[in-house]
């Protein structure tokens, strides 16, 4: 409930319709949601929307609910889930190794082979430095 509730910004705006259908599809089958729950979100129309609703959902179903959407979202998106628990932090270390080693941030960047949006914000910014 924890992970969630400190992450659900970031879950609303990140997770992706695909990411929600297939959390919800598990949901289901775990008999944490109803069809009719299922096939209200998945009807949504803007992802943010429907990531909300599934998260406003599950949080008010309680901590074993919260649990089965968590381990769902790291088995379908393990991307953003140890991007949410901080298991990225390891390219601040080799950034901060580039720049100190005068190696250029672009040729970071190509060696990356995902990074999540706040990280190229932050990383753009730290190159006009």
């Amino acid at each position: 409930m924890e992970f969630i509730e400190s992450n659900r910004v970031h879950l609303i705006q990140r997770m992706g319709m695909i990411t929600v259908k297939q959390i919800a599809d598990d949901l289901l089958a775990c008999n944490v949601m109803s069809y009719e729950e299922v096939n209200t979100i998945a009807c949504e129309k803007v992802e943010q929307e429907a990531s909300r609703m599934m998260i406003y959902m599950i949080l008010n179903k309680g901590s074993e609910a919260c649990n089965i959407l968590v381990k769902s979202l790291e088995k379908h998106n393990p991307f953003l889930f140890h991007d949410l628990q901080g298991y990225c932090k390891y390219y601040w270390l080799y950034f901060c190794l580039l720049v100190r080693n005068y190696i250029s941030v672009e040729k970071y960047m190509k060696n990356l082979q995902w990074t999540n949006f706040y990280d190229s914000l932050i990383i753009l910014y730290l190159a006009k430095l």
